[in-house]
């Protein structure tokens, strides 16, 4: 049986647009997931690390629906979710208002999901699709770090004997925040708008979209506000003003100031030994002051304000009775921020025998254009997907990941030198080369229960 014929116990109410449903007054559907990861690395790539963790891939929510009235076509829709990667605090992923205008034709007002994908709209139904997770180098945060906008979208929605056609547009604004380089960037957007086209039969979906972000985030201030470089501005402080100093004493020791002869011997200095100690602190002295005006110069490359981005993907989901494929493909292009552009894709291919389902998928990144992040990288993925109910799934997975080439920096105070990857770890990186220590390849395991309700 395939994913989605098994879901005829209410999941696939959960996966489409809220309007597919029977009217009826209210409405509860239920949503969760429990996981376990582990990596072999002592780095935290995404959300675990070698002590394992239970957050990364676990998760609950709620979606409800309200009719006031069901002659009218009018309902109220919100899905609640709190995942344990964001420490369990629950958030409105939907909250809008659906008018169904037409049998095709329906209208939505309020916070709702972005197409951007083709399983977008169904991300958090693990029933809906083999893996733990869809693979995290096009659906996770580092390549789109939004999923919902405030706004409003416009569906068509037309069913033929054996196809079927479905078309969205969209367009709103919404808050973002950026995971990146080990902390959190927080934006705005401020505009977005794009649409998405789907066709397809019982088991086979074909998609396009297409979307355009523009943006503001103050980058600079983030990066400098961090802990690591205001220790590294201090360091060079310190080195000025400890050079400076005894610049000051080998200078009056030198003109037969007793006290400052004295406080040098205690340092170790004797007369004969100035010359050489002056040298060597005027040394000291450039080598503080270059590096404290490299860190400010480095700063002021890194541009605050507008940014404008466009996303562009394809896919393509195969679900017969026995074999599961599906192949997608994503490109986003980034102007007036040091933002990278990426090309992602990934290719899964399954097959089903009885209650079990083993699968390969293939994703990559690739980083492009960027003095900042080098987040390129590919993974293989086994795993395997085990059908307890209808309803409820049992999934295993091995992952193995490589990290990318290095970008080479074609602007700014480090044109021509070299960016290596950090992949998708959570790493910080060195401020005087954006670099991180982080190994070159990692093994990750999970294992997760997903169900509806």
């Amino acid at each position: 049986m395939s994913i989605k014929k098994s879901l005829a116990a209410g999941a696939l109410a959960l996966a489409l647009p809220m309007p597919a449903m029977a009217a009826t007054d209210f409405k509860i559907n239920g949503f969760a997931n429990a996981g376990f990861a582990w990596v072999d690395s002592d780095e935290t790539y995404l959300f675990s690390d070698k002590d394992g963790s239970f957050n990364e891939s676990s998760f609950m929510g709620l979606q409800m629906r309200f009719a006031p009235n069901v002659d009218v076509p009018i309902s109220f829709v919100t899905q609640l979710i709190a995942r344990g990667r964001d420490d369990w605090n629950l958030e409105a992923d939907w909250a809008y208002v659906n008018w169904q205008a037409t049998e095709d034709f329906s209208i939505n007002v309020g916070r709702v999901k972005l197409p951007v994908f083709l399983i977008s709209e169904a991300y958090d139904v693990g029933v809906t699709y083999p893996w733990i997770a869809p693979p995290e180098e096009i659906y996770g945060f580092a390549n789109v770090p939004f999923s919902a906008m405030t706004g409003f979208s416009l569906d068509y929605n037309h069913f033929f004997d054996e196809t079927w056609i479905n078309a969205k547009f969209f367009m709103g604004r919404d808050n973002m925040s950026i995971p990146t380089m080990g902390t959190t960037i927080p934006g705005e957007i401020t505009r977005m708008y794009g649409a998405a086209f789907s066709f397809g039969t019982e088991s086979l979906e074909l998609r396009a979209s297409v979307s355009s972000v523009d943006f503001s985030m103050n980058i600079a201030d983030a990066i400098s506000g961090l802990p690591i470089a205001q220790a590294g501005q201090a360091e060079a402080g310190a080195a000025i003003m400890e050079s400076t100093a005894l610049l000051s004493l080998l200078n009056a020791a030198t003109a037969g100031n007793t006290t400052a002869q004295d406080s040098l011997a205690t340092l170790g200095i004797e007369q004969a030994a100035y010359p050489a100690a002056e040298s060597a602190t005027i040394g000291d002295l450039r080598e503080a002051y270059l590096a404290g005006q490299f860190n400010q110069s480095l700063f002021a490359a890194i541009p605050n304000g507008i940014g404008e981005a466009e996303f562009y993907s394809a896919g393509m989901r195969y679900d017969g009775d026995r074999v599961f494929f599906m192949t997608e493909a994503a490109r986003r292009s980034v102007r007036g921020l040091p933002f990278p552009d990426s090309t992602t894709g990934f290719v899964t291919l399954g097959y089903r025998f009885n209650k079990m389902m083993p699968h390969l998928t293939y994703s990559v990144h690739e980083s492009e254009d960027s003095i900042l992040v080098n987040q390129s990288q590919a993974s293989a993925i086994l795993g395997l997907r085990y059908d307890i109910e209808p309803w409820a799934a049992l999934k295993f997975e091995a992952q193995y990941t490589e990290l990318g080439d290095d970008n080479i920096r074609d602007h700014g105070p480090l044109t021509g030198s070299a960016l290596p990857s950090t992949g998708l770890f959570n790493e910080l990186p060195a401020l005087d080369t954006f670099t991180g220590d982080v190994p070159d390849e990692l093994i990750k395991l999970q294992v997760a229960y997903t169900m509806v309700f």
